[in-house]
Order: structure tokens, then sequence, then C-alpha cells
């Protein structure tokens, strides 16, 4: 029990290869085109530093939503090291220009950045229980996330710098002038 392999083959007649090559070549043009155009409205690059009370906050979440209820999408981005986000939009560097309502959450210290042996980086349970440290039944009080919260207007200008100076522990916060 075979298979012909002849029977997959097939021909194309001189008549109909300009067209199957001008369909092909419009086809390849149309993909070509397609790819590389950025969907969706014009973004603005929105950059900045978060600070507490001078020193940079690594690992913010940095959220900017859309107010006014129009079709908007929002804007986010984690701070690295030194303070510094860029937000993206669905995949995008950057907002649409308008009003925002802005949401910095600072997240609590891990273990390891309090100083707790790295033992346990992989058992967080276990992180918690040793960051209560030798003290036995004695636990020390866990801190949750921390929101910031601003509003904020981002201008059609092709680049814009918005800084935040989280005050304290409080939920309100002022903007860096």
């Amino acid at each position: 029990m075979g298979i012909d392999i002849n029977m997959f083959k097939f021909s194309v007649n001189a008549c109909c290869r300009p067209w199957l090559t001008a369909s092909f070549g419009l086809a390849l043009i149309a993909l070509v085109a397609g790819c590389g155009g950025e969907d969706g409205p014009a973004l603005v690059s929105v950059s900045g530093t978060v600070l507490e009370n001078g020193k940079p906050v690594s690992g913010a979440s940095v959220m900017f939503s859309p107010t006014g209820g129009d079709e908007r999408r929002p804007g986010e981005d984690v701070t690295g090291p030194e303070g510094n986000y860029l937000l993206r939009t669905t995949g995008r560097f950057g907002v649409e220009p308008g009003k925002y309502h802005v949401v910095v959450t600072k997240l609590p210290p891990t273990p390891e950045a309090s100083g707790n042996s790295a033992q346990f980086q992989d058992d967080p349970f276990m992180a918690s229980l040793s960051a209560n440290g030798p003290g036995g039944g004695r636990k020390k009080k866990v801190e949750g996330p921390v929101e910031f919260t601003f509003e904020e207007e981002v201008s059609q200008d092709s680049k814009q710098v918005i800084d935040f100076d989280l005050k304290g522990k409080s939920t309100a916060a002022e903007k860096k002038s």
C-alpha cells in the first residue's frame, strides 16, 4: 500500500502564471505595508522619577488612568532601581494626551531588603515568619502596599517628564515641581 507522490503535483498553465505572480506580489506588498505601522492613536512619551523623601523608590507601580469617561487607555510602568519610569500603553511607549488620575503604589520592603536571610526567598510564608525575627511569638506589624494619588494632565508635547515625590506614608502626596 503506497502513496503515489505524483498525485500531489500540479501544474499551472502558462496563461495563469502572470496573474498568479501579480497576485503573490500584491499580497506581499500588502503584508509588508501592514507591518511596522503603529496601530492606534498618537501617544505622548511620559517618563519621570518616583522619590520618597528625596530617595528613589524602586519597584513602585505607576498607573495613569484616564478621567472623563472617554476611550483613552491607561498607561503603566514599574520603577527601576533609580526610581525611573516610562509609561506604556498596550505595548507601546506613551499615553494619549488628556487628564489622568495617577496612582503610585509602593510595595513593602522584601525580607531580603529588610536584612533577613535569603534562605527563604522561594518560600514567602517562611520569609514572613523570618521577618518577625528571633523574638518567637512577638510579631512585627506587616505593612501592605501604600498608594499615593495625583491628578495630572498630559499635553500634546512630544515628551513630558512628570516626577513624583511621595511624602511620608500618607495616601495623599504632592507632585514634585
